[in-house]
């Protein structure tokens, strides 16, 4: 079953692939290239090594990011992509989609990569592809999803692919070389003041915009003052603004450690320069996993198993609840208590697998 509705999903997009557009190549003729990626954050740090091999398989192009700003106020790939990678940066909610077609027909833009994350439904994926169309694009390719909403509710304890492969096996499917090594994140430079020795202070990630992978409050305090007990280790939570005051009242009752809310430079040597993450699904996990850095990630079960698993980094562990429950309906935003299956004992075991 599970074969059968990921090969029908794929086969779907293909065809409508075929049907509107001829296929993209790697080419070292100077031509404007259009990536969409929708994505914040995490999705957008996740895209970070397909944007520098389409770079390398596109050398002479003028590349043109294409995203979207809607969730995290002031988290954007301008915020953090080095010079370089991409020439231009749009940010579609600025415009109607109207408005971007016509941007995109005055650029005269033929060809398009897309690089759509994870979560995008099969109708938007369907639905952008016509928009590409009307916008005048001629060559393209992309619209590679693993899962449909069929398989996630049937199979809800299956595994998929991770992001990670997904893009890279998409960028296969394009023909694009692959980059060897890639070493470097390109992320720009801002360094942050440490006031603690490299290696030697924890980092937590505890806040998701994923209602249902929510790990509870009282849990994150009690993991705080075990740790304080046994390795007497500073603690850095990691968050926007609005965590400030929940941060802050849990630090009281450790004694001992400090709320950051940093640029993602900055943030890159803050997990960087630690000895350990521990967070919810979150792009600061996901920056530790590409750091491969040892890190613990707590997910609900409303989740993609699998899907945010760094296939690439050895360090990382993955904790799931030994018990689900349907209050969530199988969606992140939804309320659910789930994460409540997830114990103290299950978190504290897994960080004294790393000594």
């Amino acid at each position: 079953m599970k074969v059968f509705l990921l090969w029908w999903y794929r086969l779907v997009l293909n065809t409508f692939q075929k049907i509107f557009f001829r296929p993209i190549a790697p080419t070292e003729q100077p031509i404007p290239l259009l990536v969409w990626r929708d994505a914040h954050l995490g999705d957008g740090l996740l895209s970070l090594a397909s944007l520098v091999r389409i770079r390398q398989n596109f050398p002479n192009a003028t590349i043109i990011l294409v995203s979207h700003n809607d969730g995290i106020p002031g988290i954007h790939f301008k915020d953090y992509l080095q010079d370089g990678v991409a020439d231009e940066i749009w940010d579609r909610s600025n415009w109607t989609l109207s408005q971007l077609i016509q941007k995109i027909k005055e650029n005269r833009i033929h060809h398009l990569i897309d690089l759509m994350p994870y979560s995008a439904s099969l109708k938007w994926n369907i639905v952008s592809m016509v928009l590409m169309k009307m916008a005048g694009i001629k060559r393209a390719g992309g619209w590679r999803k693993e899962t449909t909403f069929l398989a996630k509710r049937c199979l809800s304890r299956s595994s998929f692919p991770s992001e990670l492969n997904r893009l890279d096996r998409l960028l296969t499917d394009l023909n694009l070389a692959k980059i060897e090594n890639l070493d470097v994140l390109p992320i720009s430079s801002d360094p942050v003041e440490l006031k603690h020795p490299v290696g030697e202070y924890l980092v937590f990630a505890p806040f998701t915009k994923g209602v249902a992978n929510a790990w509870p409050d009282e849990n994150w305090i009690r993991l705080g003052i075990e740790i304080q007990k046994k390795q007497s280790m500073p603690i850095v939570i990691v968050g926007g603004k609005g965590d400030r005051i929940k941060a802050e009242e849990w630090i009281q009752k450790w004694g001992w450690g400090r709320f950051e809310h940093v640029s993602i430079p900055a943030l890159h040597s803050l997990v960087s320069q630690s000895k350990m993450v521990i967070g919810a699904d979150s792009g600061v996990v996901h920056l530790a996993n590409l750091l491969k850095k040892d890190n613990i990630v707590l997910f609900g079960n409303s989740d993609y198993r699998g899907k945010w698993a760094h296939p690439e980094n050895p360090n990382q562990i993955i904790l799931y609840p030994s018990k689900s429950c349907t209050k969530c309906l199988g969606k992140r935003d939804r309320p659910c208590t789930c994460m409540n299956y997830l114990s103290l004992e299950a978190v504290l075991n897994a960080m004294a697998s790393y000594d």
